[in-house]
């Protein structure tokens, strides 16, 4: 039985604008044991910037150490969290 409890983690992570580098990155996440709950995804330059909220019961630094191993990355970070803000809130 375990008692491991569901944790989120917000990371940025900057990488390449290659074909196929974000399906690469999403298996890595996925089979790390991850869930991705939410995705903003910006380009600039050539360059990716994701910023991810995961969901997951496994260790954030092996998931971090293992995206980091991809070619196409140049950089990931965990975000500090912060409190949810809605599209009203964003507006005002």
């Amino acid at each position: 039985m375990s008692f491991a409890s569901t944790l989120e983690h917000r990371l940025l992570c900057q990488f390449q604008a290659e074909k196929g580098s974000l399906e690469r990155l999403l298996r890595v996440i996925r089979v790390r044991g991850f869930d991705v709950q939410k995705m903003e995804l910006a380009i600039k330059d050539g360059i990716y910037h994701l910023e991810i909220l995961v969901m997951g019961e496994r260790c954030i630094d092996n998931l971090q150490a293992h995206v980091q191993k991809l070619v196409e990355v140049i950089g990931i970070s965990k975000l500090p969290e912060v409190e949810p803000v809605t599209a009203l809130e964003r507006c005002a």
